[in-house]
């Protein structure tokens, strides 16, 4: 099933900002993987660009708000539109240590991923983990809140389907970090019709078992957009991506 998982965690050390970037995410979420299933761990390595997961970045509270930042603090996880949160896709400075930072694991194919999540609320709290030379300590894990909006959830493919609505005709996206899409062979930040659905299709496709022909996007057209540009430069790469909303209707 698709699911999103939410880890809240505590550096006990100053995290340098050249650690955040996504090749250190990485080796974190492999080695999380690896400790309560080494053998998915070897498969992922081995795949080190499989689309079933997606890591967002580390995100850290606002430092104007006394309440995210306080040591004290068991878990920080916005509860979406009435706690707004930008997400953070580029840290321009270190973090420092005691802050709580979350970090959202998407998981997209069931046969691989069926039992991780609940492997991690067992084990994950009770050892320390590595980002770059900075010990941190998991404190919470949160598989599939109860909370309408919220960072994590889950729900079968079967259920997704079913309950579709018969009568909703506007598909809507928010691009909360920068996205970018394939276009033959090149990688471009505009979000056309085809380049997201497509996208999408074969993702669905490829993970649920109930297929849908590429005729169905035909159907789709665009009807409104608010969008801007936005880079992100690593030490490896610059990537140009879009953020904002974007809204398509179903016709015929």
């Amino acid at each position: 099933m698709p699911q999103s998982i939410v880890i809240n965690l505590v550096p006990e050390a100053v995290i340098p900002k050249q650690y955040l970037e996504s090749q250190h995410l990485q080796k974190l979420f492999l080695a999380l993987v690896s400790a309560v299933d080494p053998e998915l761990g070897r498969i992922l390595q081995a795949d080190s660009q499989n689309r079933a997961v997606n890591l967002s970045p580390l995100q850290v509270p606002d430092p104007k708000n006394d309440r995210l930042t306080s040591r004290k603090l068991k878990f920080f996880l916005p509860r979406g539109p009435s706690e707004q949160h930008v997400m953070q896709y580029q840290h321009k400075a270190d973090i420092p240590a005691g802050v709580h930072c979350w970090w959202r694991i998407s998981l997209l194919d069931d046969a691989l991923f069926e039992d991780l999540s609940y492997a991690w609320e067992r084990q994950l709290t009770r050892k320390n983990w590595f980002l770059g030379p900075a010990r941190l300590h998991i404190t919470n894990l949160f598989a599939n809140s109860q909370q309408p909006f919220d960072w994590a959830s889950q729900q079968t493919y079967q259920q997704l389907y079913e309950g579709a609505s018969e009568t909703e005709r506007k598909i809507q996206f928010q691009f909360l970090t920068p996205a970018v899409f394939r276009q033959g062979s090149y990688d471009s930040p505009m979000p056309t019709r085809d380049a997201l659905f497509h996208s999408l299709r074969k993702r669905w496709n490829r993970y649920s078992g109930l297929a849908f022909a590429p005729s169905v996007i035909s159907s789709i057209i665009p009807q409104a957009f608010e969008l801007q540009t936005a880079t992100v430069e690593t030490s490896q790469h610059k990537v140009i991506g879009c953020l904002g909303h974007l809204t398509f209707n179903l016709i015929g």
